[in-house]
């Protein structure tokens, strides 16, 4: 894991200011081959773009994508070692969402 400082940062497509607060982000992130562990593990639904529900070779070291923070809570730590950076993303989303726009 390491520091996020407190600051202002880009986001989204347009690259809006987004201010955060300091946080932890895991440095390596959730690879499509350790939510294949998850989906296996669980039978939770797998992301839109695995053909056939399968993970793609080609894709196993990838960074997952197509998954909700729905999807990741009910991952745990043992089956998604990557865990904490969806935390993480979470923080991001949140100040995304801040009514006064910080």
């Amino acid at each position: 894991m390491t520091l996020v400082e407190e600051g202002i940062y880009l986001s989204g497509p347009e690259n809006g200011s987004v201010r955060l607060e300091l946080f932890l982000i895991d440095v390596h992130p959730t690879t499509n081959g350790d939510y294949a562990k998850f989906v296996a593990a669980t039978r939770h639904r797998p992301p839109q773009h695995w053909p056939g529900g399968r993970c793609p070779i080609t894709l196993a070291t990838h960074p997952v994508v197509w998954v909700t923070w729905h999807d990741v809570t009910r991952a745990d730590r043992r089956q998604v070692p990557h865990y904490a950076k969806f935390l993480a993303e979470r923080r991001w989303a949140e100040r995304e969402d801040t009514a006064d726009g910080r």
